[in-house]
């Protein structure tokens, strides 16, 4: 282990051990009798269902995807759908949201894009999904009679991060030429020495394609389809909430849906153990209690709903590995970038 990842584990660690915290302080008292009566409940009816609503998450995904890429269009539906699914693969079984890296990266393997403006696509992604959870936390809130202060202050706290979101596209999309300049400055500042030539010109091209990728979007058709896809990619999602909420016999209404919808995906936000483990879990457990749900029947839903993706995604995910010919330990930037080390080295 070098002396970077020794110095960063602590930070990473840390993460986790406040999500256990949360979830001691959250799990305290629990009857573990009526969340094993909760798991009784469940209606395997609905099952097939909730698969196929996950499915179609990933097709709606991987559809709005090939908007946000410089030249997305021309890319094969397959090869979008595919580091889609191993992307979030990647999330549900390594640490720190690892996924979000694997998806861009995988995705340069099988198409002509390189990786910085594949990962632009994730980051302007990532800005408006955060856009359309404002507006439905907007909506949920109304839906809820004296909606607690920590509620309000969640949706203050994403809109800012949107905003900062949006406001860096745009600098960034006016002014790429001028951020090109700063960053190579900073790069050739902080990595000076001559053995670290390869390095900087990496860096450099990683940076020129970023700065590209965010001006994938650029003209108002795909604008109009990037919103009208991100619209119906978190409706859908909020369908299958609420469809677990039916396979789990709880009698909510679509409220109760959209609202698990927009505070599990604040919860996941941040990087944290792999595939959410503890934070999906809180999410479900704050937006339910919103409802008067009990903590056990909380619980046995957030467990069931976790379940039901994990069960679904991470089989196609290794798959799809399989059948491209891959590992995981292959679909991350670190196993070339050690590679290349160790042929430098010999």
């Amino acid at each position: 282990m070098s002396e970077t990842e020794k110095r960063k584990s602590p930070w990473q660690w840390l993460g986790i051990l406040v999500v256990a915290g949360l979830m001691v302080l959250l799990l305290r008292h629990i009857d573990w009798q009526a969340v094993k009566a909760g798991f009784a409940a469940v209606d395997l009816r609905f099952l097939p269902v909730l698969v196929l609503l996950i499915a179609l998450n990933f097709l709606i995904r991987s559809w709005r995807w090939r908007y946000l890429l410089t030249g997305g269009e021309t890319m094969k539906m397959r090869s979008l759908v595919d580091a889609t699914v191993i992307g979030f693969t990647g999330t549900f079984l390594l640490p720190f949201r690892a996924g979000e890296v694997v998806r861009p990266w995988i995705l340069t393997r099988w198409e002509k894009i390189n990786f910085g403006a594949s990962a632009a696509s994730i980051v302007v992604e990532r800005v408006v999904d955060a856009l359309t959870i404002i507006g439905f936390l907007a909506v949920a809130i109304t839906w809820i009679d004296n909606p607690p202060e920590w509620l309000g202050t969640g949706a203050k706290l994403l809109g800012a991060v949107a905003v900062v979101g949006v406001g860096f596209m745009v600098m960034a999309y006016f002014f790429s030429r001028s951020f090109s300049k700063l960053a190579r400055k900073m790069i050739s500042i902080f990595l000076f020495p001559k053995f670290l030539a390869r390095v900087r010109a990496a860096l450099y091209q990683l940076v020129d394609g970023f700065l590209e990728g965010l001006k994938a979007v650029s003209t108002g058709r795909q604008l109009a389809i990037v919103l009208i896809a991100s619209l119906l990619l978190w409706l859908e999602m909020a369908l299958f909430y609420q469809a677990t909420l039916w396979t789990m016999g709880i009698g909510l209404g679509p409220a109760a849906g959209l609202m698990v919808t927009v505070l599990v995906a604040l919860a996941v936000a941040a990087p944290g153990p792999p595939g959410f483990l503890g934070t999906f879990q809180i999410g479900c457990l704050a937006a339910l209690g919103l409802f008067e749900v009990s903590r056990e029947v909380g619980l046995s839903y957030a467990i069931v709903a976790h379940f039901v993706q994990a069960a679904c995604i991470i089989p196609a995910g290794l798959w799809l590995l399989q059948a491209r010919g891959l590992k995981l330990r292959q679909s991350l930037p670190v196993s070339k970038a050690a590679t290349d080390d160790r042929k430098q080295e010999s």
